[in-house]
């Protein structure tokens, strides 16, 4: 799956959300918050920084890289961005991880 930096952000935060689960749901958001956090080296060169309280990052930090994910993974992501559309909680940072995870 191609993410770029806010989609990975994005990511991050929406399987953050879960508080309860069983040991494989937990062992697969490790595994999710692994492939997904943004490296040192990706920190240095898309000139990541915190500002008002926002990530703020470089032109290149809005190319997308190639992350490989599994099916539980994938599933993961896609359930609880649809939990957060329910609740009416989607905001429009959420807006092309949803469509390449859920769709329309």
């Amino acid at each position: 799956m191609k993410l770029n930096m806010l989609e990975r952000i994005m990511a991050i935060s929406a399987i953050s959300e879960y508080k309860e689960g069983n040991f494989i749901t937990f062992k697969t958001i490790i595994s999710l918050k692994n492939k997904l956090f943004i490296t040192e080296e990706e920190q240095k060169e898309f000139e990541l920084r915190i500002e008002d309280g926002r990530y703020l990052w470089n032109a290149k930090g809005q190319e997308s890289i190639e992350i490989e994910l599994t099916e539980g993974e994938t599933n993961l992501i896609k359930e609880q961005l649809i939990k957060i559309n329910d609740s009416n909680r989607l905001s429009e940072q959420h807006y092309s991880l949803y469509e390449k995870f859920v769709g329309e």
